[in-house]
């Protein structure tokens, strides 16, 4: 089981500018009511889609530029993009699992963190990630994972990237 782990990602001028964006007060979130496709629960969180590839091709009007940074840093191809979207999960009493889930078969996953928290990533045949503002955490999207929320902050927020390898 290997991941890689980048910490400031991006150069600090670039991060703030995004935050500042995605934490802000007009940024766009909608209601999601589950926290993940394959598992229905009783949870819920808020998801912002950026972009979408495939039969019903999407793209975020007026907020697609704000993940720029990031794709260049990556540089990946926006023809291998498969998704980008952000996820908002809300502060809890006590830390609340996902589920372990993977997010599409045979591609890359990235999660990038936007801020930091006592949150983390899973993964089912071990290790964690934890959520650290400007980390970038870059694994096979075979690999099962899931989310936990956090206890410390209002929020825990994310990009998470899929495309092709």
């Amino acid at each position: 089981m290997t991941y890689k782990i980048i910490d400031d990602f991006l150069p600090q001028e670039e991060f703030d500018r995004l935050e500042d964006d995605i934490m802000g007060y007009y940024f766009p979130w909608y209601y999601f009511d589950r926290e993940s496709y394959e598992i229905e629960t009783d949870t819920f969180q808020f998801q912002h889609l950026f972009y979408r590839g495939g039969e019903y091709p999407y793209k975020s009007e007026g907020y697609y530029d704000i993940v720029r940074p990031i794709l260049h840093k990556l540089n990946v191809d926006e023809k291998k993009l498969h998704r980008i979207k952000a996820i908002l999960t809300t502060k809890t009493p006590t830390h609340r699992f996902s589920g372990y889930h993977i997010d599409y078969p045979d591609m890359t996953t990235v999660v990038f963190y936007v801020n930091s928290n006592n949150g983390y990533t899973e993964f089912q045949k071990g290790g964690k990630i934890e959520s650290v503002a400007n980390r970038a955490a870059i694994f096979d999207s075979n690999m099962v994972h899931g989310g936990h929320t956090a206890t410390d902050q209002k929020t825990r927020v994310l990009i998470n990237f899929n495309y092709e390898i």
